[in-house]
């Protein structure tokens, strides 16, 4: 089975546009948004310790404090409110991916990509579309050994892509797939596997689109939905957490 040709006519920003999705916010806008909070939060500090050092009347103290007190609560408010719809947004792009798998370290020739599709029982009239992630920026020496870029494959159903992953096992040698995640659950799931290598917890992977972990072979699945359930995770099996690079946090 060949690759679909007809599929793959299609524009290169059509297909990136069908299969990504992408509705989180920009970098620049949650950059933007991020540097709002922490400026509130650090003018309030700044009001905090110039106060500290003036000495002033009850009068005046009690003039200013209700002035802290709605600044602080406007940082508690927009911090909130930022998490609030960056965790929908989220919930949002990942729901339209249920559809797509990533096929890592298969070669980038028509032949190989139908034998991995052959090995998991897989028909051009099961897949909707596919196409490879974008190259990330490589310079130097790397240039030489970059590695292969995963390939996205968008299937026509829930079903055909629980076939996939039924006979995963079949695939050839050093090929694999994962479910394709958004940018913030692949953070999360790269900061749980750190946990994992370090032999703090028993397995973390993926499911439906949540990562999940259990801390024994027979023990129950704990879901992981955001990095405050990283930090209680790692503190749980007493793991020193590096500082996160995933999405900014204020």
């Amino acid at each position: 089975m060949g690759p679909k040709k007809n599929k793959q006519s299609i524009t290169k920003s059509n297909t990136y546009n069908s299969l990504e999705s992408d509705t989180t916010l920009s970098g620049d806008e949650q950059e933007e948004m991020c540097h709002l909070i922490r400026k509130l939060s650090n003018d309030i500090s700044d009001m905090k310790a110039d106060i500290a050092t003036i000495k002033l009347s009850n009068a005046e103290a009690n003039k200013i404090k209700p002035r802290l007190d709605n600044l602080a609560k406007s940082v508690d408010y927009l911090t909130h409110k930022y998490r609030e719809i960056e965790v929908r947004l989220d919930d949002h792009e990942q729901y339209s991916r249920g559809y797509n798998l990533l096929f890592h370290n298969i070669p980038d020739n028509d032949k190989d990509v139908s034998d991995a599709f052959n090995a998991v029982g897989i028909r051009d009239s099961d897949i909707d579309i596919y196409h490879r992630l974008p190259r990330k920026k490589i310079s130097g020496d790397k240039e030489a050994s970059k590695p292969t870029r995963p390939l996205v494959v968008r299937f026509i159903s829930r079903n055909k892509r629980l076939t996939v992953l039924k006979n995963k096992d079949n695939l050839p040698k050093n090929t694999f797939v994962t479910e394709h995640l958004t940018a913030r659950r692949a953070e999360l799931l790269r900061n749980v596997v750190r946990i994992k290598k370090a032999k703090r917890i028993h397995s973390a992977y993926t499911r439906n689109g949540t990562v999940v972990v259990k801390l024994k072979e027979e023990g129950a699945v704990i879901a992981i939905y955001d990095f405050k359930d990283v930090t209680n995770l790692a503190t749980k099996v007493n793991f020193e957490m590096e500082s996160s690079t995933g999405t900014p946090h204020p």
